[in-house]
């Protein structure tokens, strides 16, 4: 990739970095299934197992890598 390609998917996959505050006030205020944060560390382990697996098998090109680091 080119310098201004890496720039930009540096800046996409900051995205979750920006929105973790948001996210924690949320995981301490908003109970899942009777958790605060078990639940929510569950979930969210199982759904980057799963974006795991798909960045090692299923992407092809660079913008489907990059969606997937993003929700990673």
């Amino acid at each position: 990739m080119n310098p201004a390609d890496v720039s930009v998917v540096s800046g996409i996959v900051s995205i979750p970095w920006i929105l973790k505050p948001f996210y924690g006030i949320i995981s301490d205020t908003v109970p899942y299934f009777g958790y605060r944060r078990k639940s929510y560390l569950i979930q969210f382990g199982f759904i980057a197992f799963l974006c795991w697996n798909l960045l090692a098998y299923k992407v092809t090109n660079k913008f489907q890598g990059v969606f997937i680091i993003l929700l990673i």
